[in-house]
């Protein structure tokens, strides 16, 4: 056998051993969107996407409601397809606490808010992801 052919063959080996040793990670579908509350934008909320199996994911919303792509992991972001519990948590703003000082609290109107759907025991919100989505809108009541 020939040197040029033997190099030829061990680069098509090399190179079929790269691809099937290639692992791309899960198929991510890159979900952004509103969250609302009876009908008004809700600001500084994180949204915890809670699967059913697999990773979690988190988005976090702006001062217009508005949450970028949820995020997979500190390098993707996106959510896998399948069914998720989403639990709201709110983000303090402002400058932050010094030690011995209690925790903030949520603004009073956020309260009812948070006590519904801020359960991780009893999750009230339930969302399917599908292949290829790229919105979700939430308005709660």
């Amino acid at each position: 056998m020939s040197f040029q052919l033997r190099a030829v063959g061990f680069g098509f080996a090399l190179l079929l051993a790269t691809l099937v040793g290639c692992d791309s990670g899960p198929t991510l579908n890159k979900v952004s969107g509103t969250l609302k509350y009876k009908g008004q934008p809700v600001p500084n909320i994180a949204l915890n996407f809670i699967p059913t199996s697999g990773r979690p994911g988190q988005a976090v919303t702006d001062e217009m409601g508005r949450f970028g792509e949820v995020m997979y992991d500190a390098d993707h972001s996106g959510l896998t397809t399948g069914d998720y519990e989403v639990i709201l948590t709110w983000i303090p703003t402002g400058e932050p606490a010094t030690p011995g000082d209690p925790p903030p609290t949520p603004p009073a109107d956020l309260h009812p808010l948070l006590q519904r759907y801020g359960n991780f025991q009893k999750p009230e919100i339930q969302v399917t992801i599908t292949d290829g989505q790229r919105t979700l809108d939430l308005d709660l009541q």
